[in-house]
């Protein structure tokens, strides 16, 4: 079977140092498919789960990417107009065709945070809420299973309690009125529904502990999940806040293009931009910081559901590995 030559104690070690799950962690656990899996709903979600998470792992990536890319567009066009623009007195000709060259270069480089940008953002936030729906589900319908397990197990219990108090209450019986033969009946058959009782309670036992770690690894799952999913809130309100920005920088661009021979509102236009540039280079840090946190809190919740899984693999895993 593959993977079956790297032992789970391992992997659970590499799994808890961790904070970057190792891909080849997640691959040697979702080889052991049907065969092994005692649940394949849990099998398929968990697999699904993983998957999902390291979408948004990639989009971090992308993300992180844009950042850079708008962050080297304000350095090397926005910044540049800047300096060449004179604090004091009104610039030279010269001064003025550098200034906008700059200015218009910063308007034809290809903005990051494009259409495609967007529909790779709703494509990965929509596959969150549909994850979150049928984790959702899952955990209503163990919820509901252990509930019903619980029940089983409480009236047999009742039942082991009043049979043997019954048994018991006829061996008094048949020893107050000094039947011995009576009494070694009954003390036979007192053990019997013990060990019958004890071989059903058994498997029920087994069977409730099996659906609550399987519930704990949903939860696990659905929490990394609905964090994941206010990340990409987040995310998405810095994006448009930066896009609304990138929108007024190039409104005063097209201010100082529109009145090209007019060196005094070049001066304004580039004046303006210079005080939103600040604000601008603090909100795709704030937004840089938000990717890496998000990265973070992703791989830490891949990193539980996998140690939840490890560690309760005897109940999840269909033999002993």
């Amino acid at each position: 079977m593959p993977g079956q030559g790297v032992s789970f104690k391992s992997l659970k070690d590499v799994t808890k140092s961790l904070l970057e799950v190792d891909n080849e962690v997640v691959h040697v656990i979702l080889e052991y498919k049907e065969d092994v899996w005692a649940n394949k709903e849990l099998m398929d979600l968990v697999t699904e789960y993983l998957n999902t998470s390291l979408e948004a792992l990639d989009f971090c990536g992308v993300l992180e990417k844009c950042v850079q890319q708008t962050r080297d567009n304000l350095e090397l066009h926005l910044q540049v107009a800047i300096n060449h623009m004179p604090a004091e007195g009104e610039p030279t000709q010269d001064q003025c065709d550098t200034v906008l060259k700059e200015l218009q270069g910063f308007v034809r480089a290809a903005n990051p945070f494009s259409e495609d940008f967007s529909k790779q953002f709703v494509t990965v936030y929509q596959r969150h809420l549909e994850m979150q729906n049928k984790l959702q589900a899952k955990k209503r319908k163990l919820d509901s299973k252990m509930r019903s397990v619980r029940g089983w197990m409480k009236v047999s219990n009742i039942i082991l309690g009043a049979t043997c108090a019954a048994v018991l209450l006829c061996r008094v019986i048949a020893d107050a009125i000094a039947a011995p033969k009576v009494a070694v009946d009954l003390a036979e058959e007192s053990r019997k529904p013990g060990r019958g009782m004890g071989s059903w309670l058994k498997p029920l036992c087994r069977r409730y502990e099996q659906i609550r770690a399987q519930a704990a690894i949903i939860e696990d799952a659905s929490k990394g999940t609905f964090v994941a999913i206010q990340d990409l809130n987040n995310i998405k309100a810095s994006v448009e806040r930066l896009k609304n920005d990138t929108s007024a920088i190039t409104r005063n661009i097209r201010f100082g293009e529109d009145r090209r021979h007019d060196p005094y509102s070049l001066q304004v236009a580039v004046e303006a931009i210079r005080r939103k540039q600040s604000a601008f280079i603090d909100q795709l840090e704030d937004l840089r910081e938000t990717v890496n946190q998000s990265r973070g809190r992703i791989n830490k919740a891949r990193t539980v559901v996998l140690v939840r899984i490890l560690e309760n693999r005897d109940i999840i895993f269909r033999q002993g590995i």
